[in-house]
């Protein structure tokens, strides 16, 4: 009986001592599933192929997620058995399970990014805007597009696409043809009705993004250029002079850019040029495929100077379109001298009669010497009796002050000089 007794406690202490052993167990298990991050923000991390799991324990510190990162630890070893994380771009939420975010980082469920594609000039510019918003170098995205069986502008559209911040350039060129071609399919019937290929519409439209940006007059100077090609003139286009030069920061075109010999000098090679002068943006394509029917076959700047253009039919119209340009540049540059001989005459008044006393050499100049002077505080409370007393001063601070207002004024006016000259511009047809 004794003995029977006996084993009933050892069996009670042990089923009390397992039972809080398992309610331990069983407590800090929920703690460790449980355990959240501390970022009360969204924390957006990137990371690089190779990226140990130690190094990017360190930056979820560094960025606030996690604190003893015990929780953490544990469960990447469960969830990542090489020991490397996967490259790619993750938000971070606010307050998520710890496990939830190993298992996030383990296994690349990344979060996709915004890549923005818009008008460039040229593949480098493209490789560059790309590379900036993704993990691939432009090194390696050149080498991709310098490899490809076709052109690259005509089978882009410029548009916001969502991607993963870790793909490879060849992905991405597929995925942005790809869609190219389902832009072009979803408008074959407009593609035919202009009487254009693929190919001429993406050329026509790059010039006709570089001529304005203003999109509700594209559809009108596409129709210009729609116009002359059909009348078999010369486009004339200076857009493509600038390519063909290949200095994009040319404002007016000169007699020597037009003699560049280039077959995108449109001004010497008749019809449209061998390729895209640019990445043109959708307002631009959809303004060749809907361009406006009329009989203008001319454009000139406006004379307000709003970035519109006044549109001809006729050499006449044109050229007096293109003199009432010219007249609101020339008045606007005697204005813009006016202006600058006013600030001229401010300036050498100032300096001939406010401060010469300060520089002996400039009293000269006046003929005379002057009494009356403008010293600094701190010199004026210094001389306070030199000046009752009538005596010349010499404040080196004024002194300088006036010889940077005569060198500013007699470089003003230098310059005034050429301003106020007439400008004058040899009208072309444009």
């Amino acid at each position: 009986t004794e003995q029977k007794m006996k084993n009933k406690k050892i069996l009670a202490v042990t089923l009390i001592v397992t039972g809080v052993v398992c309610l331990v167990f069983g407590l800090f298990v929920l703690w460790i599933v449980s355990s959240k991050t501390e970022n009360t923000q969204t924390v957006k991390l990137c990371l690089y192929p190779n990226t140990s799991t130690e190094q990017v324990e360190k930056m979820l510190r560094d960025k606030g997620v996690i604190d003893s990162g015990f929780a953490y630890s544990l469960f990447v070893k469960v969830f990542c058995e090489s020991g490397k994380m996967r490259s790619g771009y993750y938000e971070i939420a606010p307050k998520i399970k710890q496990a939830e975010l190993a298992k996030m980082l383990s296994r690349g469920l990344q979060t996709p990014v915004k890549l923005v594609i818009g008008k460039v000039r040229t593949y480098d510019d493209f490789a560059e805007k790309v590379s900036s918003q993704l993990m691939i170098s432009k090194e390696d995205l050149l080498l991709s597009i310098e490899n490809l069986e076709y052109d690259l502008f005509e089978n882009v559209i410029p548009n916001t696409y969502q991607v993963y911040w870790n793909t490879t350039s060849d992905k991405l060129l597929r995925r942005l043809k790809t869609e190219s071609d389902h832009w072009w399919k979803a408008r074959a019937a407009s593609v035919e009705k202009t009487g254009l290929n693929r190919h001429e519409i993406v050329v026509l439209a790059s010039i006709v993004e570089e001529e304005t940006n203003k999109n509700e007059e594209k559809p009108t100077i596409a129709g210009v250029y729609i116009n002359r090609l059909h009348r078999d003139m010369l486009l004339q286009a200076d857009p493509t002079v600038r390519y063909a030069v290949g200095d994009f920061t040319i404002k007016r075109i000169m007699y020597k850019h037009l003699q560049t010999d280039a077959p995108y000098n449109t001004y010497m090679y008749k019809g449209l040029p061998p390729s895209a002068i640019c990445l043109p943006e959708q307002s631009s394509l959809l303004s060749v495929l809907n361009y406006q029917k009329h009989d203008y076959i001319f454009f000139c700047a406006k004379e307000d100077f709003s970035g519109y253009h006044n549109f001809a039919s006729t050499p006449d119209q044109h050229y007096a379109n293109a003199n009432k340009y010219q007249a609101a540049l020339n008045k606007m540059g005697q204005n813009f001298a006016t202006r600058h001989e006013k600030r001229v005459s401010y300036l050498y008044r100032t300096a001939t009669t406010s401060l010469p006393c300060c520089v002996p050499a400039l009293g000269r100049f006046r003929g005379s010497w002057s009494y009356k002077t403008y010293p600094s505080a701190k010199v004026q409370q210094k001389n306070n009796s030199a000046i009752q007393k009538g005596e010349k001063m010499f404040d080196p601070l004024a002194a300088l002050k006036a010889f940077l207002l005569i060198t500013a004024g007699l470089s003003a006016k230098f310059h005034c000089f050429f301003i106020s000259l007439p400008t004058r511009k040899k009208i072309r047809i444009c």
